[in-house]
């Protein structure tokens, strides 16, 4: 949750939903970085712009921020951004996981890396679910987990390894720490799991899908000095391709792609994207009992 109390508003930011832009833009408004520094910043989520002593941020975080917490949801016009589940989840993993090993920012994701590994192989070996999964799934997590595991290739995981670990990881397996960050990663997680938007009113809901458009809207209704939303390039150099990715996803199993289908569906359905029969064959698949949506919301509600 980022107030800005000059505007009486504030935005619940999702990771790959363009919280870098608006960040960016908040940073401004709150007179934390200048017009010009917006346009040259490269990384606006550093935890030293939201966390000195004088942010509201921090104060919202303290001890003595609930009361202030409850005003600002109460009174301030609240905002918050979505986009298509699956195009969110699919650039999740080709910024985070395609890019190369020897850059900086990648060591925490090639660590997660190691991890998605040690996980796949445990799941293949221990097989929690039994005979529930069926066999066509684990043959595709085997031949994807010896392809990359053993890869020199800066691509550690595919698609297909990034998603079994989201779905199939039994909550018995989470003394990790690294797997619990993985699991709860902002950037990975349900969109509705990380605004409650069945659990809080936002006044408006725009998307990735009309960015542009809607922060037209915004800049009239709230006032906004900025001509326009800074565009921030959150996707790093050297990462596989949109193009690349996309053949990945649509080269795994038609079986995979339903539990993924129905791995994002409380997203899709209470948010209003949609997605071909396949998608809707998903309905009626069995799923791993251990697997929890993490959302207040029911299917219908709005």
């Amino acid at each position: 949750m980022l107030p800005v109390p000059s505007k009486q508003f504030m935005l619940c930011t999702l990771g790959k939903t363009g919280s870098s832009n608006w960040k960016t833009l908040l940073l401004q408004l709150n007179g934390k970085i200048s017009k010009e520094e917006a346009a040259n910043i490269t990384y606006p989520h550093q935890k030293s712009y939201w966390t000195d002593n004088g942010s509201l941020h921090a104060l919202l975080q303290s001890e003595d921020g609930a009361e202030l917490t409850d005003h600002i949801l109460k009174d301030f016009y609240k905002v918050t951004f979505v986009r298509d589940p699956l195009d969110r989840l699919l650039s999740a993993y080709r910024d985070k996981f395609t890019g190369p090993s020897t850059l900086p920012q990648f060591e925490v994701y090639r660590n997660y890396s190691e991890v998605i590994c040690e996980t796949l192989h445990r799941i293949l070996r221990e097989k929690p679910d039994g005979d529930l999964i069926p066999d066509e799934i684990y043959t595709f997590i085997f031949e994807e987990t010896v392809t990359y595991c053993r890869s020199r290739s800066p691509v550690f995981v595919s698609v297909g390894m990034f998603f079994s670990v989201l779905i199939f990881t039994p909550q018995d397996f989470q003394g990790d720490p690294l797997l619990e960050e993985i699991l709860m990663n902002s950037h990975f997680v349900s969109m509705l799991s990380l605004c409650a938007h069945c659990r809080h009113r936002f006044d408006f809901i725009g998307s990735v899908e009309t960015m542009h458009s809607d922060y037209l809207y915004l800049q009239k209704k709230l006032h906004l000095e900025a001509d326009h939303l800074p565009h921030i390039r959150s996707t790093q150099p050297g990462v596989l391709s949109k193009e690349e990715v996309l053949y990945m996803w649509e080269d795994t199993p038609p079986l995979f792609k339903q539990f993924v289908y129905r791995c994002i569906a409380d997203d899709a359905a209470i948010l209003g994207y949609s997605y071909s029969t396949e998608a809707a064959d998903a309905e009626n698949l069995w799923f791993p009992s251990h697997y929890e949506g993490r959302t207040d919301c029911e299917v219908g509600e709005h």
